[in-house]
């Protein structure tokens, strides 16, 4: 485990580990949890978070025995708290992320999107503005491709164009499919649902699928695909 220190895990995130090892006696269900999910470390950022995100699950479990608490009671003055949040890595990192996806990461900022007005096949609402990111994201590389929508949606290909292979891009969708996809991918993950769909009705990849009002940001989302 200590050779990943600095690599893998960080400092604090090791600090937590130890904090949450048992003094003596059997380790509980929970701690033999712990142990899986550090032996399925293997230098990806989606097993480093899914460490994370479990040693957060664990900060208020009651059944714990621990060896020393995981945030003192009371802070040592001019001491901060301990945290287990790591740095954002550099522009373009790239990762292999579910489904087979690659993607990079965008650092928070203020970017542009649209087109220029003078670019073949530009539509009307691809005006150029100004959009802020308050968080840095993982973009895919390539739009979600028919085979990785069947992956997580067994048994249905909305698509019209299909004759040039799984590759091709999944398209004859609407928003609330894509949004719905988004919600599964989140879930598969074990992240936070991003999108809160208002009494959703159909079947996902049928033509059907629908909701009563546009899908939103949930208030409690952080973390899960967009």
């Amino acid at each position: 485990m200590r050779e990943n220190l600095g690599k893998i895990v960080t400092g604090q995130l090791w600090d937590q580990i130890v904090a949450l090892l048992p003094a003596e006696g059997r380790p509980g269900p929970e701690v033999e949890q712990l142990l899986e999910e550090i032996e399925a470390l293997d230098g990806k950022e989606r097993s480093q978070r899914g460490l994370r995100d479990f040693l957060r699950e664990l900060q208020g479990s009651p059944s714990l025995p621990l060896a020393e608490p995981l945030v003192p009671a009371k802070k040592p003055v001019g001491r901060p708290a301990p945290s287990i949040v790591t740095p954002d890595p550099p522009a373009g990192t790239a990762i292999e992320g579910p489904l087979g996806m690659r993607m990079r990461f965008v650092p928070g900022g203020v970017y542009t999107i649209g087109s220029p007005e003078g670019e073949p096949g530009r539509d009307a609402d691809e005006t150029r503005h100004e959009v802020q990111l308050t968080r840095g994201i993982w973009l895919g590389e390539t739009p979600v491709t028919q085979a990785q929508w069947r992956r997580l949606v067994p048994g249905s290909n909305p698509s019209h164009f299909k004759a040039g292979g799984d590759d091709l891009p999944v398209e004859s969708i609407n928003w609330f499919q894509a949004v719905e996809f988004a919600n599964r991918l989140s879930d598969q993950e074990r992240l936070p649902r991003c999108y809160e769909l208002a009494n959703p009705k159909g079947t996902l990849g049928g033509g059907d699928f629908i909701c009563d009002a546009p899908a939103l940001p949930a208030p409690w989302a952080s973390g899960g695909a967009l």
